[in-house]
């Protein structure tokens, strides 16, 4: 995967996945802030979804900027 093309690709990449599992956890903490004042209102439950949503859309925007490094037209 990493080549002589393009040096920085595992630290692009690793950079990538931290950003998106910090923003993640920070869906999920701010969708938990309501338990701390109503507790019938946030669960656990929808924090993890909006947690595991979040890291699909990373995934998805990796792959797409990967098809956009392939294709030649990086933004």
């Amino acid at each position: 995967m990493a080549t002589r093309k393009d040096p920085l690709l595992w630290f692009r990449v690793l950079l990538g996945i931290s950003v998106w599992i910090v923003l993640a956890g920070l869906v999920g903490l701010v969708s938990t802030i309501p338990q701390l004042f109503a507790p019938h209102h946030a669960t656990t439950v929808q924090a993890f979804i909006f947690a595991l949503v979040a890291f699909v859309v990373g995934v998805l925007r990796y792959r797409w900027s990967r098809r956009n490094i392939n294709a030649g037209t990086w933004s």
